[in-house]
């Protein structure tokens, strides 16, 4: 029997700064919006196998599973896990690696355009992750991923590079729909506080 999954582990916070060791970012996981699955069932187990040791901290051990899972089902899902964890541990450009080949596999698996882009932000590469923001929303279709979407690029225009009041609020508006979910709402308002401030 062939087991399906909706699963992804991905952080939303505006400021991914860390200081715990082996600690993952915090992690949103809206399970209805997600149409992607895992079916190999040994992908699975190690997947699962992953989480656990996620969530013990050990995130060395997490991503050597996540790179056997790959082994058994080349899967948006897995690299976009990986991504997060070398996000989390500030490898930045690994990070980079396994979220393009995410997309590669499955431009449509729009957590790692999400993903790609915090990490771009983080680095101050700003202009590529409105780029790679702007890129899934021409492919997107779903409400809920073009208004996660349109809450980063609202976030991108609130820095001191790219300040565009305008913009920002026209975004900003366009994420409104992501105040049904409590997660959200401490970064819906940061952003909307710090347009005040610059926009007045």
């Amino acid at each position: 029997m062939i087991y399906r999954i909706v699963f992804f582990l991905f952080f939303i916070t505006l400021s991914c700064k860390n200081e715990k060791k082996n600690k993952i970012v915090t992690q949103h996981n809206p399970f209805e919006h997600i149409n992607q699955t895992l079916e190999n069932e040994k992908a699975i187990e190690l997947f699962y196998n992953a989480k656990k040791e996620i969530e013990k901290g050990n995130l060395e051990i997490a991503s050597l599973l996540l790179e056997k899972s790959l082994d058994f089902e080349k899967n948006p899902i897995i690299l976009n896990e990986l991504g997060i964890i070398f996000f989390s541990e500030k490898r930045f450009e690994q990070a980079l690696i396994v979220l393009n080949q995410s997309i590669l596999i499955d431009d449509k698996y729009y957590p790692s355009y999400i993903n790609k882009s915090r990490v771009q932000i983080l680095q101050n590469d700003l202009k590529n992750a409105e780029t790679t923001l702007n890129k899934m929303l021409k492919k997107c279709t779903s409400d809920y991923w073009i208004s996660y979407a349109n809450m980063y690029l609202a976030h991108i225009t609130t820095k001191k590079e790219t300040i565009d009041c305008e913009k920002g609020i026209n975004y900003l508006k366009k994420a409104e729909i992501l105040r049904s979910e409590p997660e959200l709402i401490p970064q819906l308002n940061g952003i909307s506080e710090a347009l005040k401030i610059n926009c007045g």
